[in-house]
């Protein structure tokens, strides 16, 4: 059920995917996520940042399986419609950290770097914001 009162089956399976991610369950998080993320795509526009979230959580889950190389790949499909949609917002911010991690474990400390950067300029943005309006 979501927020407006009706059932999302994409929502359902976020949910188990959590619980399973919870239990250290990857493979089981992997599939139902790939399973949500296949509902996302029918029923939502392709930007759409939901869309987003789930593939930053697939991503999460192939780095814990140390697949970098598709890791990567969801991270910057997540991060190109977060770019486009929300601008520097802590999500983004977050999905820097994701993609900065995959390249720390690559060691290409550069890149890794580079993202480790930009996130933090976000994240401080955010917080200059905060103590201007104090």
């Amino acid at each position: 059920i979501n927020e407006g009162g009706s059932f999302d089956p994409a929502e359902e399976f976020l949910s188990k995917a959590k619980a399973f991610y919870g239990k250290g369950d990857l493979k089981n998080a992997k599939e139902t996520l790939q399973t949500a993320l296949k509902i996302q795509t029918k029923e939502l526009d392709k930007d759409n940042p939901a869309i987003a979230d789930t593939l930053d959580s697939i991503g999460i889950v192939l780095f814990d399986e140390r697949n970098y190389i598709e890791a990567l790949e969801k991270h910057n499909r997540a991060l190109a419609i977060r770019l486009e949609k929300m601008g520097r917002h802590s999500d983004t911010a977050q999905t820097y950290m994701s993609i900065g991690s995959v390249f720390e474990e690559q060691y290409k400390d550069e890149r890794a770097e580079e993202m480790y950067r930009k996130a933090l300029a976000i994240k401080f943005g955010e917080l200059s914001t905060i103590i201007r309006k104090q």
